[in-house]
């Protein structure tokens, strides 16, 4: 909409639709600088290149934090519920395709839930570090509960600890909807400045592809050959997540 030989077009244009038609208005004139601004650096960042997300220690930190949220919010224990829902419960005696159903169904609505309630609205008053160190740490908890139980019903086929695995696996989703579903693509691209957002982005995008590419390659294996012994390789994984935290700008 706007460049050097429009600016007074665009004006007219924000005026009338941000402004009730008022030229004088502040917000307008404000809004149109950051346009402008917005195009210069659009422009300074097409001079570019990939190189530029691990010129400075800075954006290498950046590009660091970026892989690793990919990595982790795709494989801190969530793709085994996401990809191998059916596995999971059968592992603890929910054979039939309705219960799978009803529980699965139910966990879709509570994720989404808890992804509104706590990393959409509480993200402004607690702060992204914050959430990202309870979800970690609630994370942690709730899957060593679940692995025991598992492990547990593994060895004595007690009906609770199996009902006691479905409950975990709805906190751990709870705990999870701290973070993960509201602030991985947000959170990396508020760290990123303007200039390599774009490319930052694509490479928080194709890490999180990968992940997922990972997940479907190497969860039933790991299910297959190690039964509930699986769900210690993703407590490793959370406790690494923990650790990372300590990096979080």
């Amino acid at each position: 909409m706007y460049n050097t030989l429009w600016s007074s077009e665009a004006f007219e244009v924000l005026a009338k639709y941000h402004a009730n038609g008022d030229t004088h208005s502040a917000f307008v004139e404000q809004e149109l600088f950051e346009i402008q601004e917005t195009i210069r650096l659009e422009q300074q960042s097409a001079n570019n290149g990939w190189a530029e997300l691990v010129r400075t220690p800075g954006n290498r930190k950046r590009l660091l934090l970026i892989v690793l949220t990919a990595f982790f919010s795709q494989c801190s224990g969530n793709g085994l519920v996401s990809y191998y829902i059916h596995d999971v419960l059968a592992s603890v005696g929910v054979h039939g395709a309705s219960d799978q159903s009803v529980i699965n169904g139910g966990l879709q609505i509570w994720s989404f839930l808890v992804a509104v309630l706590f990393s959409v609205l509480l993200v402004d008053r607690l702060g992204r570090r914050t959430l990202f160190m309870t979800a970690a740490v609630g994370m942690l908890v709730t899957f060593s509960v679940w692995t025991a139980c598992s492990a547990v019903y593994a060895d004595t086929g007690n009906p609770a600890a199996g009902g006691a695995v479905i409950a975990m696996i709805f906190a751990f989703y709870a705990a999870a909807g701290f973070a993960w579903p509201g602030l991985t693509v947000s959170y990396c691209a508020e760290i990123l400045p303007f200039h390599i957002r774009a490319k930052g982005l694509a490479v928080a995008m194709a890490g999180t592809a990968a992940s997922s590419v990972f997940n479907q390659y190497v969860n039933p294996i790991g299910l297959a050959a190690l039964r509930w012994r699986f769900y210690l390789v993703r407590c490793r994984v959370l406790d690494l997540v923990l650790d990372g935290n300590g990096m979080l700008q």
